[in-house]
């Protein structure tokens, strides 16, 4: 039987490898402990959850302008809402505008009367804010084309051409209208329109109102009458022989014989509280200038 060894040594590469793994142990328990004292000092704050905040509008789709109500629900109790609408001011929850269902949720009255329609609404309980957005979805009917009223209805030459797009009736039989022209909305709702008239490319001047403004080719306007100078690219009209006309003091020339050129009619049409915007395109016959 061999003696025991009064010292027992390791190899180096043992040693230092031990050594490491006992600072290891000593950070973890200090770590440990520092997250020890935080719970002490603060409770279960340290791991307090952010509350959470549903918002739910009723009905979820609309047709503006209509009021709608909003109901914000928050996971915590007490704290205070805000209803915020984008170009309007802060409607705060309090006793004057919002009411509490038989659930007791907050529930805001707001009006949607326009669209996009963009709100939200903020809780707070003075330190943690939490936001939701309110999401409504448009419920809309798009315009209705009857067909465009143009005079002259004939092949217009190098004249003037009247461009209406009221939703007129014409003729009647038997109480009921023959025919329809122009545009309308289903859902009542003001309209803006804009004209142009191409060619090949090439853009000729439409005017609108009584004092003939020029129409641009961005933007729209309220009056649905306009008027087209064919084959006319300028921004001030003139008026000869009781008509407006660009041809200046001289006599309307013939129409050109048989040749004719295709032009296109644009139209454009905004539903002004749905902000949705149409757009249809007619082709005309005109004579060929050259």
């Amino acid at each position: 039987m061999q003696p025991r060894p009064l010292f027992a040594f390791c190899r180096l590469e043992e040693c230092t490898m031990k050594k490491q793994t006992e600072v290891l142990i000593k950070m973890a328990l200090f770590g440990l402990g520092i997250v020890l004292a935080l719970i002490c000092l603060h409770g279960c704050t340290v791991f307090e959850a952010v509350p959470t905040l549903s918002v739910v509008a009723s009905p979820s789709a609309v047709h503006p302008p209509c009021d709608i109500t909003i109901t914000a629900v928050c996971s915590q109790e007490g704290g205070t809402f805000t209803l915020s609408t984008e170009g309007e001011d802060l409607v705060v929850y309090n006793k004057d505008n919002f009411v509490v269902d038989a659930a007791g949720h907050v529930v805001f009255v707001a009006t949607v009367d326009g669209w996009p329609y963009k709100a939200a609404v903020t809780w707070t309980d003075g330190t943690t804010v939490v936001e939701a957005a309110v999401r409504v979805a448009l419920e809309n009917e798009v315009v209705v084309p009857h067909g465009l009223w143009t005079e002259p209805n004939n092949h217009p030459d190098r004249g003037l051409v009247l461009i209406d797009l009221r939703y007129l009736e014409h003729g009647c039989l038997n109480g009921t209208p023959v025919s329809y022209t122009g545009f309308e909305d289903p859902d009542g709702d003001s309209l803006k329109y804009r004209v142009e008239v191409e060619d090949r490319g090439v853009f000729e001047s439409v005017f609108y109102g009584d004092d003939r403004t020029l129409m641009g080719r961005t933007g729209f306007v309220d009056n649905p009458i306009f008027y087209w100078f064919v084959n006319y690219i300028g921004e001030i009209p003139i008026y000869q022989y009781g008509v407006w006309s660009p041809l200046g003091c001289q006599p309307a020339p013939s129409p050109g014989g048989e040749e004719t050129r295709e032009k296109r009619i644009h139209i454009y049409v905004l539903e002004v509280e749905c902000n949705a915007v149409t757009h249809w395109a007619y082709d005309i016959l005109t004579a060929d200038p050259g």
